[in-house]
């Protein structure tokens, strides 16, 4: 159930943060949130589905989340860096 939350949370935000996807990469290209670099899933490594950002460890919930919805549909959705980590 925490999972839900967790996934509705993200996908809540990411339409906060831009309209179009391509606003959203742009603005994840230029800013990091958090401590870690922030990440995407993707489907099918191209169509964005929602970002993974503000935890400490983004790229350990994108995989959370993918391994999830790669349950139903196997091989479908991967995570992909949306900015580097900057030091």
């Amino acid at each position: 159930m925490r999972l839900i939350f967790l996934v509705v949370g993200i996908i809540l935000s990411a339409t906060l943060l831009a309209s179009e996807s391509d606003n959203l990469k742009e603005y994840f290209n230029h800013k990091k949130v958090g401590h870690s670099a922030d990440f995407g899933v993707f489907k099918h490594d191209t169509d964005y589905v929602i970002s993974v950002h503000g935890f400490d460890r983004d790229l350990d919930v994108c995989l959370e989340i993918v391994s999830m919805l790669n349950q139903e549909q196997p091989d479908t959705y991967s995570c992909k860096p949306l900015n580097h980590e900057k030091p």
